[in-house]
């Protein structure tokens, strides 16, 4: 027995250290991001880079955030969440909508002008994307997009569901008529507000893609 007890110590302390190590690497910063924006009844974007080790599709998370410490608007608690990242400026425009923009990221494609962009009806079909994925894929899915992709050497990820479809969430209908890619994301928040991201991504040789999600 005395065996068991010498061997059985280290490894709830090595397990004990490897949770911890788990634990410090979580990354929650979507959630205490999203809360501070729902007990303001706003919504937000976020712009960032990130250096990629390869160009293969991912999910665009968040930069980490501190945990929210004082009060006041979205946009001071969320200033002093970024305060950690010099590069990160929080404003918050005349629509309400609060920008989290690092200063040196290239937003040449959120400039990019949509002449036409048609939300259709949500089928009835068990196996279709959440809705903000499926509105995402029809704004991504335009030509100006693809065309401005396709020009600037942009290597587009294949596109990732987010997990099973949610019956729940409001359907987002309408027609869009020039608008600008960051005006086609800024109108699905009307109906699912929350906070869209867009990230750059650079690898080690210089190639570059983009990656964008709903909060």
């Amino acid at each position: 027995m005395a065996f068991y007890r010498r061997v059985a110590v280290p490894v709830l302390l090595l397990a004990s250290w490897c949770f911890g190590q788990v634990q410090l690497k979580f990354n929650d910063s979507p959630r205490k991001i999203k809360d501070v924006l729902d007990n303001s009844h706003v919504s937000a974007s976020i712009v960032y880079s990130y250096d990629c080790k390869n160009l293969r599709s991912r999910l665009p998370v968040p930069p980490n955030v501190s945990a929210p410490r004082g009060t006041g608007s979205a946009a001071e608690v969320l200033r002093e969440m970024f305060s950690g990242n010099s590069k990160m400026q929080v404003t918050q425009d005349s629509n309400g909508i609060v920008r989290i923009v690092q200063t040196d990221v290239p937003t040449d494609i959120l400039d990019v002008k949509i002449h036409y962009v048609a939300f259709p009806p949500r089928t009835s079909d068990r196996y279709q994307p959440n809705e903000p994925d499926r509105a995402m894929r029809v704004i991504l899915s335009s030509p100006e997009v693809l065309s401005f992709e396709k020009d600037h050497n942009i290597v587009p990820p294949s596109f990732r569901l987010d997990g099973v479809a949610r019956s729940d969430l409001p359907s987002v209908s309408g027609e869009l008529d020039d608008v600008t890619l960051s005006q086609a994301l800024d109108y699905v928040l009307k109906t699912l507000p929350g906070y869209w991201i867009y990230e750059n991504c650079t690898t080690e040789d210089g190639r570059r893609t983009v990656n964008f999600r709903f909060y």
